[in-house]
């Protein structure tokens, strides 16, 4: 199987830094879960001005009702409110994600019809705020730190993150390549390993071999200390419309994979091979998982360089066409990946 390298990123790449060829299969621990089964688990805030919660509800915007979160986009015809929803990811046992620079979200969502609008699928911020604030007809970025997926009424996907300045917030953003599907069920993965942050969509609920696209940016900053909220809302900008959209949420899941002793499962245990190394064209991965996983291709900088699927346990990478340098390889199985730092003479 060969995997389709973006030689432009690759001519980016000005620092290779050599590292050990090294293998880290890691064990997720999950610290918040949600199927939008209790609206009384989130939190209502009507507009960008607001600070007064109210608990979410069926009849608010966002909305949950009967097991799924709804955001509706704005239809006024004009730059609107920003009305959102939102709910804590530490609690009174345990801090959640605050402290660690590795954790991933998963995300099941549905759009239910197309416009011109946009919304806030999923942000992972430093407080109940959203990204955007809106003030007479003037619309700008909040001042938090968000890491956040937007989509359009047209099916384009963005990854971005919103840093805190001292006065004004930095906003940098990546487009997935492939616009989703109306009325199509697409299951995220939202990832954090460093400065690098992926999101993953996949068709199948066990992303495994379904891998639809990726996108992925590198952090200005480290965020590991401040982001403890989920927050699902609208969008006060970006192209309002008088013709509304939706997007359904039916699940959430956040898990911490920080790599301490306790949930760091060894190479050898699960039988991962990997050879030669360093390779001077393919690369040899045998792995126990016989229906398959999906891998993507990063550089040192987290740069997504090729995604593909390896349809059995056992994948031959051509890295023929790559530079000299260090590339990681991501393979994924329903809630497991391991991680190879690979080096390409």
């Amino acid at each position: 199987m060969r995997i389709q390298i973006n030689r432009k990123l690759l001519s980016m790449q000005a620092l290779v830094v050599l590292l050990s060829f090294t293998v880290q299969l890691q064990a997720q621990r999950t610290v918040l879960t949600d199927n939008y089964d209790t609206a009384s688990n989130w939190f209502f805030l009507g507009s960008s001005s607001a600070t007064t919660a109210s608990a979410a509800s069926g009849s608010t915007n966002p909305s949950i009702k009967n097991g799924v979160a709804t955001i509706t986009s704005n239809q006024s015809g004009i730059y609107g409110e920003e009305s959102r929803i939102f709910r804590k990811i530490s609690s009174s046992s345990g801090n959640g994600i605050l402290g660690s620079s590795d954790w991933s979200i998963d995300f099941e969502f549905e759009k239910i019809s197309s416009s011109k609008n946009s919304v806030n699928l999923l942000l992972i911020s430093d407080s109940n705020n959203g990204l955007q604030s809106r003030v007479g007809s003037t619309v700008d970025f909040n001042n938090v730190n968000i890491i956040g997926v937007e989509v359009g009424g047209g099916g384009v996907i963005q990854l971005f993150q919103n840093q805190k300045g001292s006065t004004k917030s930095t906003y940098k953003f990546a487009n997935a390549s492939k616009s989703i599907s109306d009325n199509t069920k697409y299951y995220g993965q939202l990832t954090r390993n460093g400065l690098a942050v992926s999101l993953y969509l996949f068709t199948d609920s066990k992303r495994t071999n379904s891998l639809f696209d990726s996108v992925s940016i590198t952090l200005l900053s480290q965020f590991t200390i401040d982001l403890d909220y989920i927050v699902h809302g609208q969008s006060a900008g970006w192209g309002s419309s008088t013709s509304a959209f939706s997007v359904q949420l039916d699940s959430v899941s956040v898990t911490n994979n920080s790599t301490t002793t306790s949930n760091l499962v060894k190479a050898s245990e699960v039988n991962v091979a990997y050879f030669p190394n360093p390779s001077k064209d393919f690369i040899n991965i045998r792995t126990p998982f016989t229906s398959g996983f999906s891998y993507s291709v990063m550089n040192v900088n987290g740069q997504v360089l090729g995604v593909g699927n390896a349809l059995n346990s056992e994948l031959i990478l051509d890295l023929a066409n790559l530079p000299s340098g260090t590339y990681l390889i991501k393979g994924m199985y329903e809630e497991r990946y391991f991680i190879i730092k690979a080096i390409k003479e």
